[in-house]
């Protein structure tokens, strides 16, 4: 998509937030993309951050925004937002490489080898977990 078209994006979105915020939640995380796309991304996280206090049980948005958390070093937040989907997908296997990540970025490499060494026992994450393991032992 173009500039332009993102922005038209977000205006139709904002309406349909402003007519009915409870809409759908998914309604959250394209907001934050097209925000994020033109330049804003704080503008779309507030209103990501909006859309999880709404709903509360919505693993994809905060597994986004823990990501985006860990790209800003805020790893403790991402943490935070990771162990919420952790609860919420007992066997997600994605959040544990971000998990694994934000323990890296915090230099806790037993807490990160740990998270690694269970990806490791997943057979799609295997590969993932002996590279993050790379990684780690030689930083």
């Amino acid at each position: 998509m173009h500039l332009e078209k993102y922005e038209l994006a977000i205006k139709d979105f904002l309406l349909v937030f402003e007519g009915e915020p409870g809409f759908d939640k998914q309604l959250y995380v394209a907001l934050y993309m097209c925000y994020n796309y033109i330049g804003k991304p704080v503008q779309g996280l507030k209103l990501l951050n909006r859309g999880l206090r709404k709903f509360s049980n919505f693993s994809q948005g905060f597994l986004l925004r823990g990501q985006i958390y860990n790209k800003a070093k805020k790893y403790e937040k991402a943490l935070r937002d990771f162990n919420k989907v952790l609860n919420l997908e007992k066997n997600s296997s994605n959040v544990i490489i971000h998990i694994a990540e934000s323990y890296i970025g915090l230099k806790e490499y037993d807490s990160a080898m740990k998270a690694i060494n269970i990806l490791i026992t997943r057979s799609e994450m295997t590969q993932k977990g002996f590279l993050l393991k790379v990684k780690v032992e030689y930083e």
